[in-house]
């Protein structure tokens, strides 16, 4: 798990649209702190503090400390960020208070690592299917992505969530273990030679009906 820091936040006494777009005009960032049957608690961050920390890691699914003005910290889950669609900065942040011994559930990316041999051999085309994984685990063993190797796959095999590398007696997959993560698809140069061909077939030379073939030789017969 990444080391954990502490992050500060300031109570939101209004909600809404335009509470919201006030605050992020002034560098804030909307969020919502929940869990354990409190209340949701409306809050806001520091816009820059927040990007400074998640461009520190990898995913975004980390464990913080949470200070809201001067109460005592507490730790929490950012389960979920929003970004703007145009400038890709956050917009609105999901927290979870979490405790030491219960277990939480999260979405956390998934890295492909290595180069299949159905690739880098038989000219092939990996193709990720699946690129996050939802995971239930203690709070001290969240993760902020899994890596799995793929470098052994050939063309028309795969992986699956199941075979993630996640040691069974910390981590519990959500869904279905057996669902196709990724795969190693054929080539597609039947595809291109066959496209090439059509493109190739020369057009077919105008039929002349024997009408026409009549109107044109009278035109050439001289006249009287």
């Amino acid at each position: 798990m990444a080391e954990v820091e502490l992050l500060k936040a300031e109570v939101r006494p209004q909600t809404g649209t335009g509470e919201a777009r006030r605050l992020r005009s002034r560098g804030r960032v909307p969020a919502v702190l929940y869990g354990h049957g409190v209340a949701p608690r409306h809050i806001h961050l520091d816009g820059h503090q927040l990007e400074v920390m998640l461009s520190h890691h990898v995913g975004e699914v980390m464990m913080v400390q949470m200070q809201i003005g001067d109460e005592k910290p507490v730790t929490v889950l950012i389960k979920e960020v929003q970004h703007d669609p145009l400038t890709d900065r956050p917009i609105h942040v999901d927290l979870l208070v979490v405790k030491s011994g219960e277990r939480v559930k999260i979405k956390v990316p998934v890295e492909l690592a290595g180069e299949p041999v159905g690739v880098r051999e038989q000219g092939g085309v990996l193709e990720q299917l699946q690129h996050e994984v939802e995971i239930e685990c203690l709070p001290e063993d969240v993760l902020e992505f899994v890596r799995v190797d793929v470098s052994g796959l050939g063309v028309d095999e795969h992986i699956t969530l199941g075979d993630l590398p996640l040691p069974s007696d910390r981590y519990r997959i959500m869904g279905d273990r057996s669902a196709a993560l990724a795969t190693v698809v054929p080539p597609r140069v039947t595809e291109e030679v066959a496209a090439e061909g059509e493109a190739a077939v020369p057009e077919e030379p105008e039929v002349i009906s024997e009408k026409k073939a009549e109107e044109r030789s009278a035109e050439e017969t001289p006249g009287d």
